[in-house]
C-alpha cells in the first residue's frame, strides 16, 4: 500500500499556526516620555524611532493625560501614565487613545508601581497609597507613611523598593502588609531618581547635584550590597531607567543611552529626540488571543481527521 504524502491541507494549517507564534523579544518596543511635546513615543529596542507621538493629549480633555510623566506601568492592554501635577491617566495600548485622563484623580505624587490588581502611588505628603487597578479608587491611602520624598519605586516578588532622594536611601517594604523591612537597605546615594530590576540586580539612577555627573549604581537585590556603585558614569541630566534582556536604557533630558547590562559599556544612543525622557517602560510583544490558537488547532485536528477517514475509505 502506498504511503500517503504530507497533504497540502495539513501543511497549510501548520503554517498558519506557526505564523501566529510571537516572534519574541525583537517584537517588543520601548515606550518613552517626550515631555517637551507632551507625548509618549514608541521606539524599537535598538532605539529606532517608530512613532514619537504614539500617545498624545489630543482629545484627552482635562486634566491633560500627558504632562511631564515620571513613571509608566502596563497592565493588559492599558498604559498608565504618572503625571505628578494631574494624577494618573489611562491609555489604550493598541490605539493610543485616552481611556481616562483622571483615572486616579489629581493627588500630587512623584512615583508609582503596579503589582497585580494594586497600584502603589508615592504621594508628596510622604505616604505610599494603595489603589485598585480596575477603577483607580483608593484601597488605603496611608498604606505606608513617613517615607519622605518617594522619588521612584520598583517591585520584586513581595518586596517594594522605594527611592528617597531627600536622604539618599533605598528602603524596602513588605508589599502585602506595608511593614518596613529596612529603611537603610541602600545608603549614600546622590539624589536617586529612578529604579530598574533585572534578575537579582537592582539598578539605581543617581541624578547628582544639580543634574550634573549623573551615574547608575548596581546592587544586589537580596542584600543591598553594592556590586558596582558607579556602574555607569558621566550621564548629565539623568532622569529614568529601564532594563530588558542584555540592555540597560538610561533616559536623559536630551535623549536615551543604551548600555550593556553586564559590562556597563555604551552600545547605542539617540539624541536629541525624544527629549526630557522622564519615564520609560518595555512594551510586551503582541500575543494573539487564545481563541485564535483554539480555532487553528481545531481546524488542524479536523483536517487530519478528514485525511485519515479519506485514506480509510
Amino acid at each position: 500500500m502506498k504511503t500517503p504524502s504530507f497533504c497540502p491541507l495539513r501543511r497549510l494549517l501548520l503554517s498558519l499556526l506557526l505564523a501566529c507564534v510571537p516572534l519574541g523579544a525583537n517584537a517588543q518596543t520601548l515606550l518613552v516620555s517626550n515631555a517637551g511635546d507632551e507625548s509618549i513615543g514608541r521606539l524599537t529596542l535598538d532605539l529606532t524611532i517608530i512613532d514619537l507621538y504614539a500617545f498624545t493629549n489630543v482629545g484627552g480633555g482635562w486634566p491633560v493625560p500627558v504632562s511631564n510623566p515620571t513613571a509608566f506601568a502596563i497592565s493588559g492592554n492599558d498604559l498608565f501614565v504618572s503625571n505628578p501635577d494631574h494624577g494618573v491617566s489611562r491609555f489604550n495600548l493598541t490605539t493610543g487613545y485616552v481611556i481616562d485622563s483622571n483615572y486616579i484623580d489629581g493627588r500630587e505624587h512623584r512615583s508609582f508601581a503596579l503589582s497585580g490588581n494594586d497600584f502603589f502611588v508615592g504621594l508628596t505628603n510622604g505616604w505610599i497609597g494603595r489603589f485598585n487597578v480596575a477603577d483607580g479608587l483608593p484601597i488605603k491611602e496611608d498604606f505606608i507613611t513617613g517615607v519622605g520624598a518617594p522619588a521612584a519605586m520598583a517591585i520584586s516578588g513581595n518586596d517594594l523598593f522605594l527611592a528617597n532622594d531627600l536622604d539618599g536611601t533605598i528602603s524596602r517594604y513588605n508589599l502585602t502588609t506595608g511593614q518596613v523591612i529596612s529603611t537603610d537597605f541602600i545608603t549614600g546615594l546622590d539624589n536617586p531618581i529612578s529604579l530598574a530590576i533585572s534578575g537579582n540586580d537592582l539598578f539605581v539612577a543617581n541624578s547628582g547635584t544639580g543634574g550634573e555627573n549623573g551615574f547608575v549604581g548596581r546592587y544586589n537585590l537580596t542584600t543591598g550590597e553594592a556590586i558596582d556603585a558607579t556602574f555607569v558614569t558621566g550621564v548629565s541630566d539623568l532622569l529614568s531607567l529601564a532594563a530588558y534582556g542584555t540592555y540597560l536604557y538610561v533616559g536623559m533630558q536630551n535623549g536615551i543611552n543604551r548600555y550593556d547590562i553586564t559590562t556597563g559599556d555604551l552600545t547605542h544612543s539617540i539624541s536629541p529626540a525624544p527629549g526630557y525622557v522622564g519615564a520609560m517602560v518595555i512594551e510586551p510583544a503582541a500575543i494573539p488571543e487564545p481563541s485564535t490558537y483554539a480555532a487553528l488547532l481545531g481546524a488542524l485536528v479536523l483536517g487530519l481527521a478528514w485525511r485519515k477517514r479519506r485514506g480509510a475509505v
